[in-house]
């Protein structure tokens, strides 16, 4: 009985380092998948930056060719002032029919039988206010931030 006990003792002795390394190893390869899996989603968020880098100074680029191309004089006065009035005619236009558009509306507002405070909280609503703002904030803040950051 010693000794059958002995032999089996000998036998779990042998096998259990293998056993004990099997699940050590499946450990270690879990783990090791782990890494690889967060590797990969880094990679793939570094790649996604770079694209997005990339896009961005691609933009800038065209930006700044299109503003190059448009200041190079092509000879012709008349034709120099007409592009350079294309943007801001364009922007009084805009401004005129904007105008236009609002006062029509607070007469026929008023016309209704609305009071004036009604009335304009009813034609100046949040989505007019931010295009309003938007085109401000171009032809004002964007150009002054522009000029001085080409002066610093």
């Amino acid at each position: 009985m010693l000794s059958l006990l002995g032999s089996l003792l000998g036998f779990g002795t042998g096998i259990a380092p293998r056993i004990l390394g099997y699940f050590e190893r499946r450990r270690d390869q879990k783990h090791d998948l782990a890494m690889m899996e967060q590797q990969r989603e880094n990679m793939k968020l570094r790649h996604g930056n770079t694209m997005e880098q990339t896009t961005t100074q691609g933009e800038i680029d065209a930006y700044k060719a299109a503003m190059r191309s448009e200041s190079v004089p092509s000879g012709n006065s008349k034709v120099d002032a007409l592009r350079g009035s294309v943007r801001p005619v364009v922007t009084y236009l805009y401004t005129l029919i904007f105008i236009f558009v609002e006062v029509s509306l607070f007469w026929i507002a008023m016309k209704s039988g609305m009071d004036a405070f009604e009335a304009s909280k009813v034609i100046w609503t949040p989505e007019v206010q931010a295009t309003y703002a938007s085109i401000l904030s171009f032809w004002f803040a964007s150009r002054t931030f522009g000029s001085k950051a080409k002066g610093a």
